[in-house]
């Protein structure tokens, strides 16, 4: 005598007949179980897409001519404006782009002011001026005080340490200061 176990065990069981799926419930259902891995993997190639468009500098105007205005006193907005604007007028097309672009950086030197954000803002300035000349991405000064920017930097040197003098080994070109009737001095390096 078999027990009922045995007898359910061992029965005859034909499996059911198979579903079969429409396209619409079969994507539905691929869909359910690869949506998180599809959309991290979309992230990730959006992320890897804008860090290649902006290490090789794809879109971004580059300019024809950097210069770094390095003085104790800010320039507005639209000084700096009407400044590139007027030097871009004097220069060429040099990176092939079909347009004439000069930047203005300005490095203020707010150690002389007596506001309680100007020590923050020159220290700001000078960490600015450091990186740019250690790039070289400026190749043109405008100075209101070339012997500090000498004492500190050491970028207007003779071959023995000295302070080159106006028009001495360097082209120089004075412009003349509006707001204070003052000069600053234009260094070409």
């Amino acid at each position: 005598m078999a027990s009922e176990y045995l007898k359910w065990k061992y029965r005859d069981v034909k499996p059911d007949e198979p579903v079969q799926r429409t396209k619409k419930q079969k994507a539905a259902n691929w869909w359910h179980y690869h949506k998180w891995p599809l959309l991290v993997g979309a992230l990730l190639l959006i992320a890897a897409i804008d860090i290649g468009w902006n290490a090789l500098g794809i879109g971004k105007i580059q300019p024809d001519y950097q210069f770094a205005y390095v003085a104790s006193l800010p320039l507005s907005d639209e000084t700096v404006a009407a400044l590139e604007k007027g030097l871009a007028a004097y220069g060429q097309d040099c990176n092939g782009d079909g347009r004439v672009v000069a930047k203005v950086q300005t490095y203020v030197d707010m150690a002389v002011s007596r506001e309680s954000d100007a020590a923050q803002y020159a220290a700001a300035a000078q960490v600015r001026l450091m990186a740019d000349l250690e790039n070289c991405e400026s190749y043109f000064f405008i100075l209101d005080h070339p012997e500090t920017l000498h004492e500190n930097y050491q970028i207007l040197s003779r071959e023995n340490g000295d302070l080159a003098e106006y028009a001495d080994e360097i082209k120089a070109y004075r412009q003349s200061k509006s707001e204070s009737g003052g000069k600053y001095k234009v260094y070409f390096l």
